[in-house]
């Protein structure tokens, strides 16, 4: 987990999840933030699917939902295109 990390690679995460943040944010600019949220969300679905509390994947990942779940956040804040 996390935890274990050292100071330098933590920081090196959040510069980076800022950087991917700003990465969507200039995409959904360009593509608009329905259409990008609606990329994003694809993986999403997929990876909720896999989830299913009756019968859990083992290969199920919480992280990959949580990164997912980051990237509709980043996007989240985008006002949407003037009509």
């Amino acid at each position: 987990g996390f935890e274990h990390w050292h100071r330098e690679e933590r920081q090196d995460f959040k510069r980076m999840r800022y950087a991917v943040a700003d990465t969507l944010t200039e995409a959904a600019a360009v593509v608009g933030g329905a259409q990008a949220l609606q990329i994003i969300a694809a993986p999403l679905q997929e990876l909720l699917a896999c989830a299913d509390a009756a019968a859990p994947s083992p290969s199920f990942d919480w992280r990959k939902v949580e990164a997912a779940l980051y990237c509709v956040r980043s996007i989240s804040k985008e006002p949407p295109p003037p009509d």
